[in-house]
């Protein structure tokens, strides 16, 4: 449902996930929580 709304494939946005995961990233269901937000700004900068 999510991957629709954004317009990319279940396994497109799978993936996606899996790599915020690596960053820091904490999701459960329908939630999803930045537990290391530093990590995830460095990832985000690293392009």
């Amino acid at each position: 449902l999510i991957a629709n709304r954004l317009g990319m494939k279940p396994e497109t946005f799978s993936r996606a996930l899996s790599t915020l995961r690596d960053q820091g990233v904490h999701v459960e269901g329908p939630r999803a929580e930045i537990r290391d937000r530093f990590a995830l700004r460095r990832f985000t900068a690293s392009g």
